[in-house]
């Protein structure tokens, strides 16, 4: 697995920290997925801005619309990696996204996945 390795100072006097490919293509799948479309200067349609979906109406048919945007985006912005099942789920105050993938490369033939929930219950509802 290939590691990388920053050459900045770290405030605990470390020269250097390793991350894993996982971490590292997380990161990036993070980005596409809550960057505000138009935040980026150069690339002003990278991002999908999701935390805009939390309190948006939500159905089987919104479900579908979001994890395609969600493939759609990861696909253009992401080469690195092949994208496996992705779900989206809203209940019970809780949203949350699952993205399984593997790698593209001949070199890593791993696989990773993205997990990210976010508790969005407003009480008295």
């Amino acid at each position: 697995m290939a590691k990388y390795t920053t050459l900045n100072i770290l405030p605990s006097g470390q020269s250097s920290f390793v991350l894993e490919d996982v971490d590292v293509i997380n990161a990036s799948i993070y980005s596409i997925i809550f960057d505000m479309p138009g935040s980026d200067y150069f690339r002003p349609e990278f991002g999908l801005g999701a935390q805009g979906w939390l309190f948006s109406p939500y159905n089987d048919q919104i479900k579908g619309m979001r994890i395609n945007q969600i493939r759609q985006a990861i696909k253009r912005w992401e080469p690195r990696i092949a994208l496996g099942e992705i779900s989206f789920t809203q209940a019970n105050g809780v949203a949350s996204i699952t993205i399984q993938y593997s790698f593209t490369s001949g070199v890593l033939k791993n696989s990773g996945k993205f997990k990210f929930s976010l508790n969005i219950y407003r009480g008295g509802q």
